[in-house]
């Protein structure tokens, strides 16, 4: 479970180069390896936030479904953050998704099932959102870690 202050990203995401961009705006990030999301945190509500971050192609690759669970990868790995107890999941899809002459992405999905996909999983309690490169998504991330430090007063206490 992440420590409230700090910012926990998995190493395999420094190929990414977004850690690189979170570490010049704070330096309360910590690798760990093999972690279940590519950034997770505690926030100071008691919230648990895990973070999935997927490059274009890769979350396109990701929607196949995996052979024996007849589940796509993304959705068992976003499945895994509420088991591990996430209270707070995001899937953060980061830059154009590659499409073919007719319009269909991965060859294989139209834009509107695409986002079709992407309701089911609102349904389902997972924040998704669209960032157009690292630079982005960096700035995101960071800003949902520095929110989630702070007392917010949007809701009136009870």
């Amino acid at each position: 479970m992440p420590t409230l202050n700090e910012l926990f990203y998995d190493g395999r995401e420094e190929r990414s180069g977004v850690p690189k961009y979170i570490k010049e705006l704070t330096d309360a990030t910590k690798q760990v390896n093999n972690q279940a999301a590519d950034y997770m945190w505690a926030g100071i509500d008691g919230t648990f936030v895990a973070v999935e971050r997927k490059a274009a192609q890769d979350f396109v690759n990701s929607l196949r479904k995996e052979r024996g669970s007849g589940r796509t990868k993304v959705v068992r790995q976003l499945y895994e953050l509420f088991k591990i107890g996430a209270t707070a999941v995001y899937l953060i899809v980061e830059g154009i998704l590659p499409s073919d002459t007719r319009g269909y992405i991965g060859g294989r999905w139209s834009p509107l099932a695409i986002e079709r996909f992407l309701l089911r999983l609102t349904l389902r309690h997972v924040h998704v959102i669209k960032t157009s490169d690292q630079l982005e998504t960096a700035s995101l991330i960071y800003g949902l870690w520095k929110l989630s430090q702070e007392e917010s007063s949007l809701w009136p206490k009870e």
